[in-house]
């Protein structure tokens, strides 16, 4: 089971910095007042890109792993009543989607914004989650379409709080998009490492 756990730290750990640096250059090109510390392509700035590309991978697997043993440890004072913690994880999907709209838009909203602005980040994390649902139920059963919908939500939202402490769309998806392609992988491979008496954790 290290193993496979240790698989996928290091196979997540590169599709991360290989999604990073590929973000970042979209982003730069797009954008060229995308910078973190140098407008130019410095040493400094390289090192601050590899530095935040790495975290944000680390952040992905240590998020991964609170997720599996907080649901054990979850199941475990429920006594393995499922139903109550599905229940439990569909209120936190609905909460985190409100709040990700709300408490930006009384944050960052000025006078003559929309709300209708603030709603596009929630909308694009919620069909993400929903696809990668989809293609988890092909993978493996219709009983993973709460916890995967949980996981690339709610966990993805929790991991991407540093970067939504700025109103600036661009540093939001330099961190979503590595997080959410990690996070991914992480839940899609979940059934190949563990054996089938504990396939219930994607389920």
């Amino acid at each position: 089971m290290l193993k496979r756990m240790f698989y996928l730290c290091w196979t997540t750990t590169l599709i991360g910095v290989v999604t990073g640096i590929a973000t970042w250059a979209v982003l730069r090109f797009l954008d060229p007042g995308f910078i973190f510390i140098d407008d130019k392509f410095s040493k400094y700035e390289l090192s601050s890109l590899l530095l935040g590309i790495f975290s944000i991978a680390f952040t992905s697997i240590i998020g991964f792993i609170a997720f599996l043993f907080g649901r054990f440890y979850i199941l475990g004072i429920l006594r393995n009543r499922v139903n109550v913690w599905t229940g439990v994880q569909i209120f936190f999907i609905a909460l985190t989607l409100f709040d990700l709209f709300f408490v930006r838009f009384k944050k960052f909203a000025g006078e003559g914004d929309r709300a209708l602005g603030y709603l596009g980040l929630p909308l694009l994390i919620l069909v993400v989650g929903i696809a990668i649902t989809l293609w988890k139920v092909k993978l493996t059963n219709r009983h993973a379409i709460v916890p995967t919908l949980f996981f690339m939500i709610v966990i993805t939202v929790l991991e991407l709080l540093p970067s939504l402490s700025v109103n600036r769309m661009e540093y939001i998806l330099y961190m979503l998009i590595p997080l959410v392609v990690c996070n991914a992988w992480q839940i899609l491979t979940l059934h190949k490492l563990v054996g089938p008496q504990n396939r219930a954790v994607q389920g």
